[in-house]
């Protein structure tokens, strides 16, 4: 029984080196502060603690956030540029603001589409465009994906576009 103890431990050590992951949670929305953008600015990172300081100090390159927004593919493929193991994100990525940008208070106030809204919800491919009527079942600014009921009962998600209108593109 003497001799298995070890053996147990070395081979639950092992073990633990292959099976490296890391959990995103992306945050919805972060106010940029200055010029450089790490990943533990716009997420919450689970990670064993021999590579937190590694994940999370990965720097995001600025022309993944040029529209304002980083998806979670821009997010997935950053992590594992750095990261051998498997890597989880959560969340459908981040809306970037600068600092400038006023206050909480004042985004608010400029929500293009708030939870409950009658909006018009249309599918883009080329040049045919289909509007059907819906309701927003979150709030958003330009560039958000938010949910939205259809008239016809189906949930689907697509992109604040303007002032009551959200947009897919096929």
């Amino acid at each position: 029984m003497r001799t298995l103890l070890p053996v147990v431990a070395v081979f639950g050590t092992a073990l633990a080196g292959l099976a490296a992951e890391v959990s995103i949670y992306t945050v919805p929305r972060y106010r940029m502060q200055g010029d450089v953008l790490e990943l533990r600015d716009v997420a919450r990172i689970e990670v064993r603690d021999a590579d937190r300081e590694s994940v999370g100090s990965m720097v995001i390159d600025p022309c993944l956030y040029e529209d304002g927004f980083i998806d979670r593919r821009e997010l997935l493929d950053l992590v594992k540029s750095g990261f051998s193991g498997t890597v989880y994100v959560h969340g459908g990525g981040v809306a970037l603001s600068r600092d400038g940008a006023g206050t909480q208070r004042e985004a608010a106030d400029q929500m293009q589409v708030r939870k409950g809204d009658r909006i018009r919800y249309s599918v883009v491919r080329g040049r045919v465009k289909v509007e059907i009527g819906g309701v927003a079942m979150g709030d958003g600014l330009e560039g958000d994906e938010v949910q939205v009921r259809l008239n016809t009962n189906k949930v689907v998600s697509g992109r604040v576009s303007s002032s009551l209108r959200v947009e897919s593109g096929l």
